[in-house]
């Protein structure tokens, strides 16, 4: 499972990341969205954005309008995949100050440091915001408003906080390399969350633990297949094709085949965008054969030709 998830996050385009490293102290509250134009003077804007605070001292409460707050503590991610927003405080009756009037350098920390309040009991945490492109809902649509992961065992918590302090105290002028940080995170935290959901919650998100549909997608993720059939893909998962693509439905949306083009047409995107492979050879990776049944495949999925996609998406 774990390839095959990485394998849909990491497909999305990471377009730029912000990180502030925060220090808050006595009672405190913070009403947070980082809209898309905010993005505008840091990276270019996107069409989603992920946000995320990692406790690293003291315990930080969160929650979404109208819904009951979680408490995290050291060592915890708390993940807003839609933006969505919330509320991050240090006592939920204490009244929310938009995070517009916290998060500003007024330059006596350093860049992107927020220091709030000098007495009580301190949380330390690093405010996130991830900028992505090319988004689709295979995977991010599917996770839930706000997920909480605890990334401290493993022996991974001092080094995700080392290189978040690095990213917010030395990374402030490079919102791609932050961002492809971020995505560590952001990856790390998906991971553990479906690796503890219970079977009951979430039909897609249990559905990527189930055997038959992992088969299915570790053999519809290769590149340079061109003959698969569903015959030969339910023989593999282990299923009938009907439960193998009831399953993909409940999963997906769409039935195997539909799934695997609508993949494929996501990472043409990226290879085309990239630029280092000709259109004839991306053709090739993505298993089609012939440079005209790729393009037309391609227009269908992007309303362009891929010729005049790439030229419009070259980076600047």
């Amino acid at each position: 499972m774990t390839s095959i998830v990485q394998d849909m996050l990491t497909s999305h385009r990471l377009v730029g990341g912000i990180v502030y490293d925060a220090v808050m102290r006595g009672p405190w509250s913070i009403i947070s969205r980082f809209e898309p134009e905010h993005c505008r003077p840091i990276f270019p804007v996107p069409e989603r954005i992920v946000a995320y605070h990692y406790v690293r001292r003291g315990k930080l409460t969160c929650a979404l309008p109208g819904t009951q707050p979680i408490v995290a503590g050291p060592g915890t991610m708390v993940l807003f995949p839609r933006n969505d927003a919330h509320v991050i405080c240090s006592d939920i009756t204490v009244p929310p100050t938009p995070a517009e009037d916290v998060f500003t350098s007024d330059g006596k920390h350093g860049p992107n440091q927020v220091r709030v309040g000098e007495k009580g009991d301190e949380c330390a945490i690093f405010c996130g915001w991830l900028g992505v492109s090319d988004s689709d809902e295979m995977l991010l649509g599917a996770l839930p408003a706000m997920l909480v992961a605890s990334l401290e065992n493993g022996g991974k918590g001092e080094f995700l906080a080392t290189t978040l302090r690095y990213a917010a105290k030395d990374l402030g002028a490079d919102p791609a390399l932050v961002a492809r940080l971020s995505q560590l995170f952001f990856e790390e935290a998906v991971l553990r969350y479906l690796s503890s959901l219970p079977e009951e919650d979430g039909r897609r998100m249990t559905a990527l633990r189930d055997p038959a549909i992992g088969r299915a997608l570790r053999l519809l993720h290769r590149e340079g297949e061109d003959d698969l059939s569903l015959d030969a893909l339910a023989r593999a998962a282990g299923v009938s094709r009907t439960v193998l693509a009831e399953r993909f439905i409940t999963a997906f949306g769409d039935p195997p085949m539909r799934y695997r083009t609508r993949w494929r047409m996501r990472r043409a995107a990226k290879l085309l965008r990239e630029g280092r492979e000709s259109i004839p050879e991306i053709a090739h990776r993505m298993g089609y054969g012939s440079e005209a049944a790729f393009a037309r495949a391609f227009k269908k999925a992007h309303a362009q030709p891929p010729a005049a996609w790439r030229k419009r998406h070259a980076p600047e």
